[in-house]
């Protein structure tokens, strides 16, 4: 990757797309600090970093799904949802081991949040079940619950319909844009399901070898030449 650039405005959704190995997953990689940046920096919430760790990133605000649903799939819904808080904790060793103190506070808020969030993804029915168990499209609504359970202002999703019938796809474009306009959270989304693409993005860069090769709103990406050339294709 090389001299990539772009910023999203707050309350967009921005989508990220590209031929396989262009380097969508590693741009959302060096945001959230999984990679370190050699060069540049990163701006998040007016604050830059230009040594961001998945720590820093999370404290700022900003929560990730994973390609791969990077789920434990021996625990239960509920608790894997739960791992989504542990970066957002203030509690110390003592506090975690005796339950006192802000550890008390932090798990009666959990409980909380972990009730909204199952009964705002409709899956209040799962909780109990062990994820290893599941479909892949009900693995992709807890790998998002983990992610929203925290309330992030700034959410990146890789290829949150990957696996997905067009039943499933459709149902969860429809859920991304409720996430981005009921909960106001600003997205950046890496995916392939062009039609959902052009659907629900504010605008779409594209990246290609490395670089980047386009950045507007869905209607002149398009149209866009180089675009259909690297991508698209002339259907």
């Amino acid at each position: 990757m090389s001299n990539i650039s772009f910023s999203v405005q707050k309350g967009d959704i921005c989508s990220i797309i590209g031929p396989n190995g262009a380097g969508k997953s590693s741009l959302l990689n060096i945001i959230n600090g999984v990679y370190p940046i050699l060069r540049g920096k990163v701006l998040i919430n007016e604050k830059y970093l230009r040594k961001p760790s998945p720590y820093s990133v999370a404290r700022l605000g900003v929560s990730r799904t994973f390609q791969n649903n990077a789920l434990f799939k021996n625990m239960s819904v509920a608790d894997n949802i739960l791992t989504g808080l542990t970066k957002h904790s203030e509690s110390n060793f003592i506090e975690d081991t005796f339950r006192i103190g802000r550890a008390r506070n932090e798990a009666f808020c959990a409980k909380e949040k972990l009730f909204e969030i199952l009964s705002y993804l409709k899956i209040e029915n799962i909780s109990e079940t062990m994820v290893g168990t599941l479909s892949y499209g009900y693995q992709k609504r807890v790998d998002l619950a983990r992610a929203l359970i925290s309330k992030p202002s700034l959410l990146l999703l890789d290829e949150p319909l990957a696996g997905m019938n067009h039943i499933e796809k459709r149902e969860m474009g429809e859920l991304i844009l409720d996430v981005n306009r009921s909960r106001g959270a600003t997205i950046v989304l890496i995916e392939h399901d062009m039609g959902i693409v052009m659907d629900i993005s504010d605008h779409i860069v594209v990246l290609n070898y490395g670089k980047k090769i386009a950045d507007d709103e869905p209607r002149k990406i398009q149209s866009d030449p180089e675009v259909i050339a690297a991508y698209l294709g002339e259907d």
